[in-house]
């Protein structure tokens, strides 16, 4: 059986436990996680706003971590589970034009 789930990673991060554990209780242990989240943010460093870079790590670097926190300790007490995190080659690939967009692509990616 699978069962499949599009949380808003942005959304209040203890929230994101509470749904975790909800799963747990009564769809069943939760095997994997795929942390797929993310958007690109195109224009240079000088034209992007600090509220935009803000958004951008809170889905992809935050909303990563948040999720990874909430299913970790279930996995760990199972000693069973995996974790997927999609990135992008951003972190690798370096465009004059995208300098927020790569700068998120290596802390994500690293994980």
């Amino acid at each position: 059986m699978a069962f499949a789930l599009v949380p808003d990673v942005t959304d209040n991060h203890e929230h994101l436990a509470d749904v975790v554990k909800e799963i747990e209780l009564n769809v069943g242990p939760i095997y994997s996680l795929v942390k797929n989240a993310g958007y690109g943010h195109e224009g240079t460093l000088e034209e992007s706003s600090m509220e935009k870079l803000r958004e951008q790590f809170e889905v992809i670097v935050f909303g990563a971590v948040a999720m990874i926190k909430a299913v970790l300790p279930y996995m760990r007490e199972r000693r069973q589970g995996r974790i997927l995190n999609v990135t992008s080659m951003g972190g690798l690939l370096f465009k004059a034009s995208h300098p927020p967009w790569q700068r998120r692509s290596g802390p994500s990616g690293s994980m």
